[in-house]
């Protein structure tokens, strides 16, 4: 079998981030992967999901925090703590649905990824913050 070398652009970098599912490559393989498909005029649908999902992230731990302040922080007589810690974790998991709804939603539509992750983070901080301004 005789070798031969080609000339080309792509990297064991990209083709790496070519058979990683988008959730587990790191920001930067995301971003040097999205550099290569929009240079190349490919889909970056997905991988620009995950990339604004991880950029995101962080507001959305601090989003869920604040929805469960008041769970912590409400009318301890009003209800016991098994309920309380229920209804929490209740909205947290209907968070997590309705967030990934918005966000399917968007990409029919054809929204910008960036404004489909933040609109609910935005709104769970807001009825967050409106609760505990309430509760305390």
């Amino acid at each position: 079998a005789k070798h031969q070398d080609w000339a080309t652009d792509v990297r064991p970098e990209l083709l790496d981030s070519a058979v990683t599912r988008p959730k587990f490559l790191s920001l930067r393989s995301l971003w040097d992967y999205l550099a290569y498909l929009g240079e190349n005029g490919l889909d970056e649908g997905v991988y620009l999901d995950a990339f604004w999902e991880k950029v995101l992230y962080p507001f959305t731990v601090i989003a869920l925090v604040l929805a469960g302040m008041p769970f912590l922080f409400g009318q301890a007589r009003s209800h016991s703590t098994g309920v309380r810690l229920f209804f929490g974790m209740t909205l947290g998991g209907l968070f997590m649905i309705v967030s990934r709804a918005v966000q399917k939603l968007g990409g029919v539509y054809d929204l910008p990824p960036a404004l489909t992750i933040s609109v609910p983070i935005v709104l769970l901080a807001a009825a967050a913050l409106l609760a505990l301004r309430r509760s305390v």
